[in-house]
Formats: structure tokens, sequence, C-alpha cells
């Protein structure tokens, strides 16, 4: 261990998980949490010592019951500190048929947590979301377009 960090500030960082999950006519999976304004792509943060590809197939799972698998993260985003904890954000990607997309629907027990899901189309992002989360789908986006774009961002 680094003299130059104290125990306790070893290790603590947040683990963001979610899923850029389009369909073949290209609209995007994004979730309404009841906690936050605006829309979010599904996922959360993993639990302690869960990989983030796991992380975010998992809440995938619990948000829009879609069994999907995820790799390489798409993007990895800084996030600054938040209650004293930093974090990093990772995107993955699934390209869904109309028949899984059509299966996409709320579990009864996270109604006290996701009100909404639906199918957007990217240009109706903005009206949507807050500007951190426009961004983490922009890049990702980007990503999708242009496989040469940079993966990790502050």
């Amino acid at each position: 261990m680094h003299s130059d960090i104290a125990p306790d500030e070893h290790d603590r960082i947040r683990m963001g998980c979610q899923a850029l999950i389009i369909r073949p006519d290209g609209l995007v999976l994004l979730v309404k949490p009841d906690c936050r304004r605006g829309w979010i792509l599904p996922g959360d943060a993993a639990r302690k010592d869960e990989p983030p590809h796991l992380a975010a197939a998992r809440e995938v799972r619990e948000e829009a019951r879609l069994d999907l698998r995820f790799g390489d993260a798409l993007v990895v985003d800084w996030m600054p500190r938040k209650d004293s904890v930093p974090g990093l954000n990772h995107v993955f990607f699934a390209r869904v048929s109309d028949e899984v997309a059509a299966s996409a629907t709320i579990p009864p027990k996270v109604l006290r947590e996701i009100s909404e899901i639906a199918w957007v189309h990217p240009d109706d992002i903005p009206d949507r979301c807050e500007d951190f989360q426009i961004r983490l789908i922009w890049l990702a986006l980007l990503r999708l377009e242009d496989p040469s774009a940079s993966v990790y961002h502050v």
C-alpha cells in the first residue's frame, strides 16, 4: 500500500454500471427513477466485489426484465466526488431484437424505484435527461459510430 494514501481513502470509489440498449430502429431504452429528476440509462452502482459488466446485467434484469450479457465497456466516465466518494461510471452496450425490446417491462418489485421505462429516439434524449446523463449517452453513441473514439472520459 502507498504511504501517501490513508487507509480510509483506499478502495473507496463508487462503481456505476449502466447499459446503452438499442433496438433495430435506433431507439434507446431509458428508465425514470423516482429518486432523480430526469430519465437515465438502466443501471446503478455495483455491489461490493461485483464486476461492472455483471452489475450492469443484474441492474437491467432488475429494472427492465431483460436478460442481457455485456463484455467490454463502451465508455468509462470519471464522476467527481459525490458524498465524498468519487466514481467511475461504466456504460455497456447491447443491440436487441424487436422481440426482446417488446419484452422490456418494469418488475413489480421495483415499481417503487422505477416509475416508467421508454424507448426514446436519440434526438429526444435532451428533453428527458439531465446534462450529465445526456453527456454520457452522447459519448456512448459517439463511440458506437467511431470505435476509435476515446473510451475513458473526465
